[in-house]
């Protein structure tokens, strides 16, 4: 049995940044670089090779989750909470495939279970957060909607023929 990857004995932030990297399109060799230049460590170009390998499949999903993204945000903007949900649901297929790979491989490790819980844990926070803001957003709208209703009967109140007292109770009624 093979032991543990040379990249995957890099410390934690230094392969977290060798991903963000290749999600930049960086080479095997800018790869090396910048482990070389961060750590002093000399990575073969066949270890970094088997490690964007490994990662194509998570940087593939981040592209597709990316551009996703990016299409919501040009087709529905972000006024009523469509962009947010779409981000959400993005997030719930990712764990969806997390707990789907976890299943085929045979569990999940004791560290992993704890980031999918933190994952649905925020994701239902953000999935609450989103409802709320959306509720705000239609509650602010109808309430300067009124306003300017009432507005509109009270500067056309002669034209429209109606008393003081009527305006008076319309308002009241908005």
């Amino acid at each position: 049995m093979a032991g543990k990857s040379t990249v995957r004995r890099l410390p934690k932030d230094v392969q977290e940044m060798l991903m963000e990297a290749l999600l930049e399109g960086a080479t095997i060799d800018d790869l090396r670089q910048t482990v070389k230049d961060r750590t002093g460590i000399e990575i073969s170009q066949s270890a970094m090779g088997r490690f964007r390998k490994d990662a194509s499949p998570t940087i593939e999903k981040v592209y597709q989750s990316r551009t996703i993204a990016k299409a919501m945000a040009e087709e529905l903007g972000t006024d009523d909470g469509s962009m947010n949900q779409g981000i959400i649901n993005i997030l719930q297929s990712l764990i969806l495939d997390i707990v789907q790979g976890a299943v085929d491989d045979g569990g999940l490790d004791p560290k992993a279970m704890g980031q999918l819980t933190r994952s649905v844990r925020d994701l239902s926070v953000a999935s609450k957060s989103n409802i709320d803001a959306v509720r705000t957003a239609r509650e602010e709208g109808k309430r300067l909607a009124q306003e300017q209703l009432a507005e509109q009967i009270a500067d056309n109140q002669q034209q429209l023929g109606i008393t003081d007292r009527t305006v008076s109770e319309i308002k009241k009624l908005l």
